[in-house]
């Protein structure tokens, strides 16, 4: 049996920790689970937004680039009701 789709949400006001996203990345092997949309939260909260957007394009080329490449999709939620329509209608995407 396959899952339909997990979501990774990452915190863009707190640091990431890669061994974090490593361990997670445990859960997602392209058989039984598809690789995780990754979810970058609290842009509403934050101050510096270009800092965020600076720390989101370093870890889109690093750690999330092995995701990336298997088929993640980056998104935003931007606490609002449609970004978080947008992010179900990506999972509801695929094919499980």
């Amino acid at each position: 049996m396959r899952i339909g789709g997990v979501l990774y949400l990452h915190d863009t006001s707190k640091e990431l920790s890669p061994g974090r996203f490593l361990l997670s990345k445990a859960i997602w092997d392209g058989r039984t689970v598809l690789p995780p949309v990754l979810v970058t939260t609290m842009w509403d909260c934050r101050h510096d937004i270009e800092q965020a957007q600076e720390e989101e394009k370093i870890v889109t080329k690093g750690i999330w680039k092995e995701a990336i490449e298997a088929g993640s999709k980056v998104m935003r939620f931007l606490g609002t009701r449609e970004s978080a329509i947008e992010i179900v209608k990506e999972i509801m995407k695929s094919d499980p």
